[in-house]
Formats: structure tokens, C-alpha cells, sequence
């Protein structure tokens, strides 16, 4: 397998992550207002939980980046650096510059607080300084490293989410998805009303999530047709998650990864 092949695959990688960490800033930059002062992620109280980090908090000019105003600086230069990635030229200079961007500011964004965050911000923080530290070698083995340990980092999100599902039966009966369906955050009325009415449609999609998580693995080594059957059903699932339950920048972050799966069963398959 080429060198040329795995900066390819790389490249799909980033593009597509790039949507996810786009998507994060522009969410971010719509609600900027609760980070005011007297919003809901004030840094004025935010900072009180940081007070034991000196390596943070010693920084003389930390109050003006953890602002409201520094934060939405920070994710307008986040989703340059995506931007860069989406529509830029495919150099290997362009690639590890948007993805050192996107990384940079993800990690500073991070270690402001984990208030409002979720999975896909810690898959984009893990994606893009993976190809980051990766491609700092000019070695042409350096791309097919790096999407081998995004594959791991995929699978181990996959099957980790999955195993924890497992051990509760609620998961297996249904009942843990309707009570998801029934949260403000979460939650949404018709899929609720219709998983309340016919329960064993509610078991059924909610054992499947289990199935095709703990499976996911299987991937590596199945051959070519039931891989991207496998690899359906989970855009399908990402899908149907971002379309109910809202989690939208997960489709991107996970579904993103996909080329790099394909690249490694692919060396596995030769």
C-alpha cells in the first residue's frame, strides 16, 4: 500500500472531521452569549474549578483568553483551520497546518472547562493532534501510523460504549432509550411517544446499538461486502442519533474515521 494511498486516506479523514469541528464552533459562536459574565459558562465562575492548575492559571493573559470574547476568537480560528482543510489544496504543509490549528485551539478550549462538551469535542482533540504530532516526521510510513491509531482510537470508542451498554439491561429491554427520549436535553417527543406505544420497537433498536457496538472490531477482518454493511449500519446509527437525539457533530467525528478503518482492513486483507 502506497504512501500516497494513506495521505489520501488521511486527507478524507480531516476533511471530514473538519465538518464536526466546524459544526462545534458555529454551535459555540450561536451561543456565546452564555458565556458572559453572568451566563452559564462564566469564566468569572468557570475559573474557581481551575484554581488548583497553576499551570493554567499562572498565565498572565489567561482572563482575556478565557473571555467571552477570547472564546469565540478561538473557535472563528478553529473553524479556519477547518476551512483550510475543507477547501484548501491537498499539501501535506496545508493538512498539518489546518489540523495543528484545529488541534491548538480544541486543547485550549478544553482546558478552559468540559462545560457544554462532549465525545465529539474529545474525538476532534484526539484526531487532529494525532495527525499533528504524526505527520511532524516526514518518514512516508507516517500516514499509515497515524490512521492506524485513529482506527484503535475509533474502535476502542466503539466497543468501550458498547460494553458499558451491556452490562445494564436496560439497554437490552429498551427502557434506558425511552428514558433518553424523555430528557429536555436528549430527548424527543414523536420517537418517544412511538417507542412508548410499541416497546419491542424501542428493545430492538436499543439491542442493536449494543450488537453493533461490541462488533464493531469485526470490521478489521470481515470481508469486503459485510464490512460496508457493518459500516452502513453505523453511519445509520450516527445518523438516526443526530436526526433524534441531536448529537449532529458525532456523524462527522466517527463517520470521519471510517477511511481510516478501511485503509487498515485493507493492509489486513492483502
Amino acid at each position: 500500500m502506497s504512501t500516497r494511498m494513506a495521505l489520501h486516506a488521511l486527507w478524507l479523514v480531516a476533511k471530514i472531521c473538519a465538518l464536526s469541528a466546524l459544526l462545534l464552533s458555529a454551535e459555540t459562536i450561536a451561543v456565546r452569549s452564555h458565556y458572559r459574565d453572568d451566563g452559564i459558562f462564566s469564566w468569572a465562575v468557570s475559573k474557581w474549578r481551575l484554581r488548583s492548575r497553576p499551570l493554567i492559571m499562572g498565565l498572565p493573559q489567561v482572563d482575556i483568553l478565557f473571555s467571552r470574547p477570547g472564546v469565540v476568537m478561538l473557535n472563528v480560528l478553529r473553524m479556519a483551520g477547518a476551512l483550510m482543510l475543507v477547501a484548501g489544496p491537498e499539501t501535506r504543509a496545508v493538512l498539518w497546518s489546518g489540523c495543528a490549528v484545529i488541534a491548538a485551539t480544541s486543547h485550549i478550549l478544553t482546558a478552559r472547562g468540559t462545560d457544554g462538551r462532549n465525545g465529539a469535542d474529545q474525538m476532534v482533540c484526539i484526531v487532529y493532534t494525532a495527525i499533528t504530532i504524526g505527520l511532524i516526521s516526514p518518514g512516508p510510513l507516517a500516514p499509515a501510523v497515524v490512521l492506524a491509531f485513529l482506527t484503535g482510537q475509533l474502535l476502542l470508542a466503539y466497543v468501550t460504549s458498547g460494553a458499558l451498554k451491556a452490562r445494564e439491561r436496560g439497554w437490552w429491554d429498551g427502557n434506558y432509550l425511552l428514558f433518553v427520549l424523555r430528557t429536555r436535553s436528549y430527548g424527543h417527543r414523536g420517537a418517544w411517544a412511538v417507542c412508548r406505544r410499541w416497546p419491542s420497537l424501542s428493545a430492538v433498536a436499543s439491542a442493536l446499538v449494543v450488537i453493533l457496538e461490541c462488533s464493531f472490531p469485526l470490521t478489521l477482518v470481515l470481508p469486503s461486502p459485510l464490512r460496508e454493511w457493518v459500516l452502513a449500519g453505523g453511519l445509520t446509527f450516527h445518523v438516526a442519533n443526530a436526526i433524534v437525539i441531536g448529537l449532529n457533530s458525532f456523524t462527522f467525528t466517527y463517520v470521519g474515521l471510517y477511511p481510516a478503518l478501511l485503509f487498515v482492513a485493507s493492509l489486513l486483507h492483502r
